[in-house]
């Protein structure tokens, strides 16, 4: 009889935590931050396990720190807080390999444990420590403290672990659609300066293109008449007259060659500047 009453007690403590879980989630939108969440679910699991005190540690990107983050004191805790507490974590190898194997430590012994979890553990209280990931890696770990006899029954760590874990995974996948929608704005700018900038190039590349075929044509009739005209005493004049205007349109063509030369440079400098751009908002959103 007291076995049953145990199992169905675990088993309303499953369902609880379930509860939690899709409560939570149900908070989660463009506001929320992980901190927040994260605060929100170790209240509740606290209260649903009865524990004397629980916390969360988030790691940093490249698991090297840990950070207790959020805490949990029930009302008769005498406990001192470790919050804000910072763990290297190449000092105590052992524990946090277990957890990045996505393991549970269930009543670890005190010389494994970071000292920050030693000051926390004093009999007859008992420890759980199960790991926090999302879809790539463990981000962090949930603690719980207990003066309970027995902690928790074999599936209960899971899936605290769990319900910790997805909520994590959901507010990343939130974080990532605000990058997202943020990026694709950007982009929509981006694209409208510069349809904006080829739609001016273009007019400019036309200008430049319609005065080169102007020149060339006054060169080519300049080019007739110095064919044509004689040698005689107003013949030569004429031929004086022409051979300006020759090195006059042939500056023209130079001036309007450069010019076009130069807008094709800035507009192969921006396709180039443009495609840089894109690349480094795919691997933002990667």
């Amino acid at each position: 009889m007291a076995q049953l009453q145990e199992r169905t007690a675990q088993l309303q403590q499953a369902l609880a935590c379930s509860k939690t879980l899709k409560r939570v989630i149900e908070k989660i939108d463009d506001n929320s931050s992980q901190i927040d969440i994260f605060q929100s679910i170790i209240q509740e699991i606290g209260h649903i396990l009865n524990a004397e005190y629980c916390w969360i540690s988030q790691y940093d990107t490249y698991k090297t720190t840990a950070i207790i983050s959020c805490e949990y004191l029930s009302k008769d805790c005498s406990i001192n807080t470790i919050l804000n507490s910072q763990i290297d974590l190449a000092n105590f190898p052992d524990f946090y390999q277990h957890l990045f194997n996505r393991e549970y430590w269930e009543f670890p012994s005190a010389e494994l444990l970071p000292a920050p979890y030693q000051s926390l553990l004093t009999p007859p209280q008992k420890m759980l420590i199960c790991p926090i990931y999302d879809e790539q890696r463990v981000i962090g770990e949930v603690g719980i403290l207990t003066s309970q006899n027995q902690l928790l029954c074999p599936p209960q760590p899971e899936l605290i672990s769990q319900v910790i874990s997805h909520c994590a995974i959901t507010l990343r996948q939130v974080n990532l659609d605000k990058v997202t929608h943020k990026y694709i704005g950007e982009l929509e700018l981006l694209n409208h300066l510069k349809d904006d900038f080829i739609s001016s190039v273009s007019h400019e590349l036309k200008a430049h293109l319609t005065n080169m075929k102007m020149a060339m044509e006054m060169l080519q009739h300049i080019v007739n008449s110095l064919k044509s005209t004689d040698l005689a005493i107003d013949g030569l004049k004429n031929r004086y007259l022409l051979w300006q205007k020759l090195e006059q349109y042939i500056q023209i063509l130079q001036v309007e060659w450069q010019k076009e030369f130069n807008l094709i440079s800035d507009l192969l400098n921006f396709q180039s500047e443009d495609i840089i751009y894109e690349s480094l908002i795919l691997i933002d959103l990667q």
